[in-house]
């Protein structure tokens, strides 16, 4: 199996399993969203940021430009984010571990 289409496999199982929707409830309580990052830190997952499509993000960090899920005006926007498994984000074009 070649590089890309293993990448390509594994980005579709992670879309398709909805596990980087962890952050999916919009208007989340700072708990939820602390409880959310817990979660992703335990299974092993990072925030990817500059790879969301619009409206598709999970939620947003303290001082962005949105404060939850599904919020993001644009595509790749700087500060939305999706989880991740841990090492992904920067083999995707445009993905960084910091907003």
């Amino acid at each position: 199996m070649n590089k890309d289409l293993m990448m390509r496999s594994v980005i579709a199982g992670v879309f398709s399993l909805g596990i980087v929707s962890l952050g999916a409830h919009a208007g989340a309580t700072p708990e939820q969203v602390k409880e959310m990052e817990k979660m992703a830190k335990k299974m092993k997952w990072e925030k990817c940021f500059g790879i969301a499509k619009a409206g598709k993000n999970d939620c947003a960090v303290a001082g962005a430009s949105h404060p939850c899920a599904g919020e993001a005006k644009a595509d790749n926007q700087k500060d939305a984010y999706l989880y991740v498994p841990s090492g992904t984000c920067g083999k995707i074009v445009g993905g960084g571990t910091k907003a």
